[in-house]
């Protein structure tokens, strides 16, 4: 169980992000929260620089903010600002590490960059621009993970019927799933000697 960590949940206010922030809270853990309706917009560098400060004493950092305001670059910007507070000066490449060595930063990523307009178009799903901008985003997120080695829980964006949107988003996966994984990844960075879960697909 993962009890009396302290965890920097961003984006919490609704959806997976409240579930998480929830969830871990009635487990024993001292959770913070930052989110847009706080005054803390990813968009903006300083807001991003606040978040790496306030959330640096944490065990658990869970980067789960995306801006469809502005659909933008802003969720990797995050990453790459907590990667660079974090573990710039760490080879990450060191497996052996036990979970008091560094802090766990779990990035919330997608599949979609795996979906290609023409396998979008057998399910009648077509994409409009902001939609492809996100496939983009999520695929460059998804690449800087898999280069530093950071976790990265990535869930399929689509089910049959469901158009990709942000409403759809909201429907695309189980919460729940999503949760019990970041709970799986926790346990074993944490209780389990650090065995280090980087990067996990839920379809």
């Amino acid at each position: 169980m993962i009890t009396d960590k302290k965890i920097a949940v961003i984006g919490h206010t609704k959806g997976l992000g409240k579930l998480v922030f929830e969830n871990l809270q009635e487990l024993g853990n001292d959770v913070s929260g930052f989110s847009k309706s706080l005054g803390y917009d990813i968009s903006d560098a300083e807001d991003r620089q606040s978040i790496v400060k306030k959330s640096s004493e944490c065990d658990v950092i869970i980067n789960n903010a995306y801006n469809f305001d502005a659909w933008d670059d802003a969720q990797m910007h995050m990453l790459m600002d907590l990667y660079g507070r974090h573990y710039s000066d760490w080879n990450t490449m060191n497996m052996s590490r036990t979970g008091n060595d560094k802090v766990l930063l779990i990035n919330i990523g997608s599949t979609i960059d795996q979906y290609s307009d023409e396998l979008f178009a057998t399910k009648n799903i077509y994409l409009d621009d902001e939609q492809k901008h996100y496939r983009r985003t999520k695929n460059n997120v998804n690449n800087f993970c898999l280069d530093k080695q950071i976790c990265n829980i990535k869930f399929g964006p689509i089910k049959s019927g469901l158009t990709l949107n942000q409403a759809g988003l909201d429907n695309a996966f189980d919460p729940e799933v999503m949760y019990n994984a970041m709970l799986f990844i926790m346990d074993n960075y944490f209780n389990r000697d650090g065995l280090f879960v980087y990067n996990l697909e839920l379809s």
